[in-house]
């Protein structure tokens, strides 16, 4: 049976009014779970997750979720730190309505290439500068947060330890983890716009790592539905909403951290500190 869905907060809450009293004694585990973080969350229960810093990005059709977090296991122990987050109405159907003038068609991945591909390039500069100032927020918020230098520590694997003396090369540093998940992870415009941001922005200034996008990684236990393509991406939300409050990892909100503190500044042994020494009237 299926449930008109009301268009507005007000039409939604006589309804609510109406079902409340039940939820104490039908409801046994009613909570509000983000989408992103249940994306996430579907890549951390995997046996397979490594600990460290990553970032997810999630194309909808009318949204663009972007976190930052820090993997921990401790023993089985999991938990997700989130440094960062943002949303923005950048998704597929956002995005190729604006372009296509309000047309009412459905608009999905491969319709949205069809539409760039008849675009200006000057039209579709704002809305790439959107998507990199989203991306260069959540990154940059992150490293923030977490201190560690990303070009020289390994951000991926708790077993790598390494110290350089040298300046390294983009080419010899471990890359950051991004993942892209929902529908419109697959237009190569998104991912184009995404990677760019690290030469447009000079994130390589910025003491991070180039990017490497990749694809939410599937589960080995999970069990593609009949009739469906072999893509996880598409399920990866469903997938971490169906483990059971309790089960999954401890969070903690971007909120809940401060940047971190800077590193003293070397000075030379036996330096004199002039400002001391000046008379002041």
């Amino acid at each position: 049976m299926s449930w008109p869905r009301p268009k507005m907060l007000q039409r939604a809450l006589p309804s609510y009014r109406l079902t409340q009293s039940r939820l104490a004694t039908e409801v046994t585990d009613f909570h509000a779970v983000p989408e992103i973080a249940a994306a996430v969350q579907s890549f951390v229960m995997s046996r397979e997750a490594v600990p460290g810093i990553y970032v997810y990005f999630d194309v909808g059709g009318g949204t663009v979720d972007g976190v930052a977090f820090n993997y921990l296991n401790s023993r089985g122990e999991r938990r997700i730190n989130f440094y960062s987050g943002k949303v923005e109405p950048l998704g597929v159907f956002a995005i190729g309505t604006a372009l296509s003038k309000g047309t009412s068609a459905e608009i999905d991945a491969v319709t949205l290439e069809n539409l760039l591909k008849s675009c200006a390039p000057s039209a579709l500069a704002e809305f790439v500068q959107r998507i990199r100032r989203l991306v260069g927020y959540v990154i940059m918020t992150a490293r923030q947060k977490d201190g560690r230098n990303w070009q020289e520590d390994a951000l991926q694997s708790a077993d790598y330890e390494r110290k350089f003396i040298s300046k390294l090369s983009t080419s010899h540093m471990r890359p950051l983890i991004a993942f892209m998940g929902g529908g419109g992870s697959k237009s190569g415009w998104y991912k184009n716009s995404i990677e760019s941001t690290y030469k447009a922005f000079q994130h390589h200034n910025a003491r991070a790592p180039p990017y490497k996008l990749v694809e939410v990684p599937r589960p080995k236990d999970f069990i593609v539905p009949k009739g469906s393509a072999d893509e996880f991406i598409r399920f990866a939300i469903s997938w971490g909403l169906s483990f059971l409050f309790g089960e999954g990892p401890d969070i903690g909100l971007p909120s809940q951290f401060d940047e971190a503190e800077k590193p003293r500044q070397w000075t030379p042994p036996r330096a004199f500190d002039y400002a001391d020494s000046k008379d002041y009237c």
